[in-house]
């Protein structure tokens, strides 16, 4: 992989515009190794993200666990806010950890994901090419964080995640079941960054997989509920 590549594909995902065909035979080892040069030419990066958390997926992909991408600080969106329609995008329910300088848990967070996926050819999707394009890492937006054991606690006495569209319940699902819930998930995403040697300071972000399906990326106005943790609004324009 060469410079000229990572930086057409960087334009091409902080754009939305439909990725570069990739060089054949990449590694996901290798995808590794360049995802860091390319999150850096799309903006500086406020945490990382599980992906591919659902198994069936992984074996469909030649995978034995989940993937790790980069997030971008440009990402993150009010409360609120009234996100522009894409039609290649999705809408992913999980829980965020922010952690301190030691990676150690400090907050629990409602937190959602708008993933943006826009391969030009079937042939492209491979392991190693959704680790090289960050897992389609787009936007984000997060609750009120809540104190880590606490909310914990609140956690396991409500684990529902409701997803609202104009009202209508679209998807209802466990709070545990990416990676049997954040605490797992987060013990497994750290031993991987650190396997890595990528950074982590006070405030890191740690998105912890998709709870439930990802929901296409229709106009409306949502609210997800997280129960004892609390609710996150906001809506797709029109299109």
């Amino acid at each position: 992989m060469d410079d000229a590549f990572m930086t057409e594909l960087a334009q091409a995902m902080a754009t939305h515009s439909p990725l570069p065909r990739f060089p054949s035979g990449i590694t996901v080892e290798q995808a590794y190794a360049g995802q860091p040069a390319v999150s850096r030419k799309v903006g500086p990066t406020a945490g990382y993200k599980a992906g591919i958390t659902n198994e069936l997926i992984q074996r469909k992909l030649g995978l034995d666990q989940p993937l790790l991408g980069h997030l971008y600080r440009s990402g993150e969106q009010p409360g609120g806010a009234v996100l522009a329609h894409r039609p290649h995008a999705a809408i992913e329910c999980e829980l965020g950890i922010i952690v301190d300088a030691q990676g150690q848990p400090c907050w629990i967070v409602p937190a959602l994901e708008f993933v943006h996926l826009r391969f030009t050819a079937p042939e492209d999707v491979s392991a190693a090419n959704l680790v090289l394009c960050n897992l389609g890492a787009d936007q984000f937006m997060l609750g009120q964080p809540q104190p880590w054991l606490s909310g914990l606690e609140a956690l396991m006495e409500s684990s529902t995640i409701r997803l609202f569209r104009d009202n209508q319940l679209i998807q209802q699902a466990c709070a545990l079941s990416s990676m049997n819930g954040p605490e797992e998930a987060g013990e497994w995403m750290l031993d991987q960054i650190q396997n890595h040697q990528w950074p982590v300071t006070e405030g890191t972000l740690l998105m912890t997989g998709t709870c439930g399906d990802a929901i296409p990326f229709q106009p409306g106005s949502y609210r997800a509920d997280y129960g004892p943790l609390g609710q996150i609004e906001f809506s797709i324009a029109p299109v």
